[in-house]
Parts: structure tokens; C-alpha cells; sequence
């Protein structure tokens, strides 16, 4: 059986992590007689921004991607294919939502904050402390800017995960290569591959052989609470309006259906993010469950937990590892030391009252 492993995410400290992801793989492979291609897609730290800014002291900024830890990818993964994006890539899809999101917005109504000047007017700007002086009322061009930079960073956070798993799809499609499944996996995820390996590769053989979406659990969502999760796929209410949330640190799909995802999920995603589901407020799980079960209407798989991690610090990974796959002890010193990634904290940690008085101060306007 062969398999494609696609990569997303930020590398950035944790390139330790890199050659576990490696022979975690390897091991499975001669296990079970799986034959694993790796495609990996990496983000630019150039255009981040549909304008220029040099963003390093403001509160509220995208992350930045480690050359040299791509580097290591590269070398630790050996790649058939890698791609680069840049964020502002996503510009259009992000034009599009600022005229109809008026109805649905994320943090601002952007056409409500238009006049003098008009969001748009900073597209392919310089941005620095005199480009607000030829403007009457400099102060409040600052806020319109301001307004709009946190507003683009959220619809960034937002859509990115979505945005490089479509990313690496088409890539694997244009190598022309075939794949008995297609698995989406982090760079910094590891799991209890000794006792739960033959739930993944499960997961492959089933893709392979009955289409679909293939993943770990799923879960109605309500607020910020979660319950109700639900053991096999017959539970989910398909066709309800119920908040169901889908796990999607992996996820897996056969050639066919990875080809549907490629063309349709990015939008459907961004569909449901940004224009609403019926009045129901949900976050990146419910947006994937709505964009893949209701709007594109695929078959969806649950396999249950594989006991995975994510991880934060690569030096808690026990130097037993592999030989002691129990991830409960590293996600103790990880994901509940800091259950928020990079962008979450850059995002949410800093409100946006903090930020405006960051920004006028850096800018030096009062």
C-alpha cells in the first residue's frame, strides 16, 4: 500500500520533533508494509500582509517561519515535492469576504469602517508613521488601519490550516504520483504508534477501499463547551443544524476524494467561517464538519484516538520514546502548560484596546 504523508504547519522551534515524526513513520511501514511518500508545505515569512509593515513590535502580528527549520525539514523528511506560500495569497478570497460579511463579521464590519480612507487604500502601501499624515484626520486613518490588520490576521488564522492542506493537495495531484490514501499530519505531532499504529493504517485501508473522510472523533460543540462525542459516524446528526465539531489534527482520504477536497474544500470552508451557519457560532472544528458533511456531502469515517500529542517542547519527548509511546506524560508538559499555539496566543492573548494603544504608540500618533 502506498501513501501520501503532506505536512502543514510552523515549524520554527521544533525541528526536534522532525526526526521522530520520521522513524515513527519508518517503523510503521515495514510493520504493516506501507510505503510512505512525503510532500511538505512551508509558509513565507516574506507578504505576510496585503501591504508592507514592519511588524516586529507590534502585539498583534502573523508568525514567522525559521529558514534553517525548513531547511531541516527538508533534509530529516526527504520530500518528493515541497511547496512555499505566502499568506497574502489568500487576498481575493479575503476582498470577497469584506464585501459580504457584513451580515457575519468575524471582528469588524470592514465596510462599515470605510470613508477616508477606505480599507483598501492600504493595499500595497508602505505602512509607517507619515503615510497616516496625508490624511485630515491621521488619528483616525491609524484606526482604520488598525482595524484592518487585526481583522487580516484573524481571517489568516482562520483559513491557513485549510488554505496549505489544499496547497499540498494540488501539489501531490500535479506530481501526476497515484496513492492508495492520502494523509494530512502535522510537523509537530506525535503518537502512541506501538498500540494505536493499527488504527491508523485501519484508516488507510478503509479510505482506500470505501472513500470518504477518515479521521479520529467528532463532537457536538456548544459555546465553549464541548460534549456529546460520538462514537461512530451513524451518530452525527448529517443534516441537522446541530454544532458538530470534527477532529482534524490528521485526517485521511483515498485518491479520489482527496482530488473533490482539493477543489472544493477551501471554499466551503471559508464559506462556513466567515458567512455563517444558520446563526450558529462555531470555530475551526464545526467549520470543517460543515464544510466537509453538510456543503461538499462526503462520507465521514470516525476511527476513534490514536493518543496523540502535540508538541510545544521538543525536549519532553522522552529519550525512550520509541520505545515507550505512552503520550500522556508529554502532553501533560505540553498542551496543559500551553494549551493556545504561537498564532492563538499572538491572536487572542492581546485584546484589541492593548493592540490600538501598541500601534499609536509606535507610530507615534496621539
Amino acid at each position: 500500500m502506498k501513501v501520501a504523508i503532506f505536512l502543514t504547519g510552523l515549524i520554527q522551534n521544533r525541528v526536534d520533533v522532525l526526526p521522530h515524526v520520521k522513524k515513527m513513520f519508518d517503523i510503521i511501514g515495514e510493520k504493516f508494509g506501507v510505503e510512505f511518500d512525503y510532500y511538505c508545505h512551508f509558509w513565507n515569512s516574506k507578504n505576510k500582509y496585503p501591504y508592507y509593515v514592519i511588524d516586529e513590535p507590534l502585539l498583534k502580528k502573523l508568525p514567522t517561519e525559521c529558514i534553517q527549520s525548513v531547511d531541516r525539514a527538508k533534509f530529516v523528511l526527504n520530500p518528493i515535492q515541497c511547496i512555499t506560500s505566502s499568506y497574502d495569497e489568500t487576498l481575493n478570497s479575503y476582498r470577497n469576504s469584506c464585501t459580504i460579511r457584513h451580515n457575519h463579521p468575524l471582528q469588524f464590519s470592514l465596510d462599515s469602517i470605510g470613508g477616508d480612507p477606505h480599507y483598501e487604500d492600504f493595499f500595497n502601501q508602505t505602512i509607517h508613521e507619515l503615510f497616516f499624515n496625508r490624511y485630515e484626520k491621521p488619528v483616525d486613518a491609524l484606526l482604520t488601519w488598525i482595524k484592518l490588520h487585526a481583522d487580516w490576521c484573524l481571517f489568516i488564522q482562520i483559513s491557513n490550516q485549510v488554505h496549505s492542506a489544499v496547497k499540498c493537495l494540488r501539489m501531490i495531484y500535479d506530481t501526476g504520483n497515484y496513492y492508495d490514501s492520502i494523509l494530512k499530519w502535522r510537523y509537530d505531532l506525535l503518537f502512541d504508534y506501538i498500540n494505536f499504529g493499527n488504527t491508523l493504517v485501519d484508516a488507510f485501508k478503509y479510505a482506500r477501499d470505501l472513500g470518504g473522510f477518515h479521521t479520529e472523533i467528532a463532537w457536538e460543540k456548544l459555546g465553549l463547551i464541548n460534549f456529546n462525542q460520538y462514537e461512530k459516524v451513524e451518530d452525527i446528526p448529517k443534516h441537522s443544524d446541530k454544532p458538530v465539531s470534527l477532529g482534524d489534527v490528521w485526517w485521511v482520504t483515498n485518491y479520489t476524494d482527496g482530488e473533490i477536497l482539493k477543489n472544493l474544500l477551501y471554499e466551503c470552508y471559508v464559506s462556513s467561517a466567515l458567512y455563517g451557519m444558520n446563526g450558529i457560532i462555531g470555530g475551526q472544528h464545526t467549520w470543517l464538519y460543515d464544510a466537509i458533511g453538510r456543503k461538499i456531502d462526503m462520507n465521514i469515517h470516525l476511527h476513534g484516538k490514536i493518543n496523540e500529542g502535540i508538541i510545544r517542547f521538543p525536549d519532553t519527548i522522552p529519550l525512550n520514546f520509541h520505545e515507550n509511546t505512552d503520550i500522556q506524560y508529554i502532553n501533560d508538559r505540553n498542551i496543559k502548560i500551553q494549551p493556545k499555539g504561537d498564532n492563538q496566543k499572538l491572536m487572542h492573548d492581546i485584546s484589541f484596546e492593548q493592540f490600538q494603544e501598541n500601534v499609536k504608540q509606535y507610530f507615534k500618533i496621539n
